[in-house]
């Protein structure tokens, strides 16, 4: 069985001697003692002519540190992670504010469909107001401008209030 490895200290390390040792290899070497598999290694230089030589059938499996990607799974089957790098992106704690994130974050597409929506919303719900109550209430929804404005003006206020 030839198994091939790709040295990265610590998972597989070469001796100047050509012998490999490190976590990934102590734990294939208790795995095929278990197994009852005999084997010997082949290094390569990188991780691609690794995962080529195993897909292409050249190797019978590979050893070291190899992560595991989506374009990786489509090509060899692998094992269960064995050990979490903790990898992560590092970004700001606080993000600097200015006067042209506030404008573009207020005059961004999504936020403006959003007020569009509501002022819409307000529209139609003072408009109906207006309409059913300028006869049955009028000193305060009145036939001209002035109704119209307070039927609007009750709408926003039980929108943004009451609810």
């Amino acid at each position: 069985m030839q198994v091939v490895v790709k040295p990265a200290p610590p998972f597989v390390i070469k001796s100047p001697e050509g012998h490999y040792s490190g976590l990934a290899i102590d734990l294939w070497q208790t795995m095929a003692e278990e197994l009852g598999l005999q084997f010997h290694f082949v290094g390569v230089d990188n991780v691609p002519d690794l995962l080529n030589g195993v897909a292409q059938g050249r190797y019978d499996l590979g050893v070291g540190a190899i992560s595991i990607t989506a374009d990786r799974l489509k090509r060899v089957d692998f094992t269960q992670p064995y050990f979490h790098s903790g990898l992560g992106i590092a970004v700001p704690t606080q993000h600097e504010s200015s006067l042209a994130g506030l404008l573009h974050n207020l005059l961004s597409p999504n936020f403006l469909k959003a007020v569009g929506g509501l002022v819409a919303l307000l529209l139609v719900i003072g408009l109906a107001l207006w309409l059913f109550e300028r006869r049955r209430n009028s000193h305060m929804f009145s036939n001209d401008a002035k109704g119209i404005g307070s039927a609007f003006w009750w709408a926003a206020v039980t929108m943004t209030t009451v609810g």
